[in-house]
């Protein structure tokens, strides 16, 4: 064995790392980093300590108590299922207003009273007794409406479009149109027909407006044919000479009036040619009388 002695060659690698390990260990950094290492700077220890403050809670300590308990279980069973939701949901259908209103009326005594059949049967009560219907049953079972039973609508028109249909209606009178391709007026009327102008349409109402205005226009007579004249006032008329013609039937109208004599207003029905006319009523002379069901045969 060979002993290195003093002032032989010593091994300056060693020493080196020697003073460099001597330098880390003595510096502050290396100490806090041991403190680091220390059990009661752990999470562990923390989770240790934790645990042995709830070890002695009064509700764990209960808990456990009840913890194998067979009441135990089966809460936790039952929260694990869905009997509690479904419970949830029949408690708020149970407490809906729309619910408590059924049971109310299934548990009510005059559940008929209250169904639309009910009222459907005090409907039928109430026109067994109107006067129309009476009459209605009356002529039926006398067999005085057996021949109308056949017929069938072929005309009707309820205003139901904004503006007149021009298809169906004519603004003037059919011969006019027919031969002048333009209105006219008798040569007893001191109206002028405008050609739709005096019309309006609103809430499924056709509205004739007269109005007093000068207009000049042409007049027809049996006499002297067609000349030129000047109105003190303007109306307008309405007729399915063009497009609809029947001839026999029921022809009805609804119609509100409001006298402006000299104007005069009219119902009425012609055929292939100006005449025969069937009037149908006729409403406008000074004394304001009213006139129905009349036949014009000669002009």
């Amino acid at each position: 064995m060979h002993r290195k002695g003093k002032g032989e060659d010593l091994d300056q690698t060693v020493i080196l790392r020697y003073e460099e390990l001597n330098k880390t260990i003595s510096s502050p950094g290396f100490s806090d980093f041991l403190t680091s290492y220390k059990w009661s700077n752990t999470e562990y220890f923390g989770f240790e300590q934790e645990f042995k403050r709830l070890n002695v809670n009064a509700d764990i300590r209960t808990y456990l108590k009840v913890a194998d308990s067979a009441l135990l279980k089966s809460m936790k069973t039952i929260e694990a299922g869905s009997s509690l939701s479904e419970l949830a949901e029949l408690e708020k259908m149970v407490g809906s207003t729309d619910f408590q209103s059924k049971k109310k009326y299934l548990l009510s005594k005059n559940k008929f009273e209250q169904s639309e059949e009910f009222k459907l049967l005090l409907e039928f009560k109430a026109l067994e007794k109107d006067e129309d219907i009476r009459f209605y049953l009356k002529e039926k079972k006398d067999g005085r409406l057996t021949p109308y039973l056949s017929w069938s609508l072929t005309f009707e028109e309820n205003f139901e479009e904004k503006k007149l249909n021009r298809d169906r209606w004519l603004t003037r009178y059919f011969w006019g149109d027919a031969l002048l391709h333009k209105g006219y007026s008798l040569s007893g009327e001191k109206q002028h027909f405008t050609d739709g102008n005096n019309l309006r349409i609103e809430n499924s109402i056709l509205e004739i407006e007269t109005r007093k205005e000068k207009i000049n226009g042409i007049v027809w007579d049996g006499k002297l044919g067609f000349f030129p004249r000047e109105f003190s006032y303007t109306s307008g008329l309405i007729s399915t000479g063009q497009s609809f013609r029947q001839l026999y039937g029921r022809f009805e109208a609804k119609v509100k009036l409001q006298p402006h004599y000299p104007a005069f207003h009219a119902f009425w029905m012609v055929g292939d040619k100006m005449l025969p006319q069937v009037t149908i009523f006729k409403f406008g002379n000074k004394s304001n009388n009213l006139s129905m069901g009349s036949i014009m045969v000669m002009g």
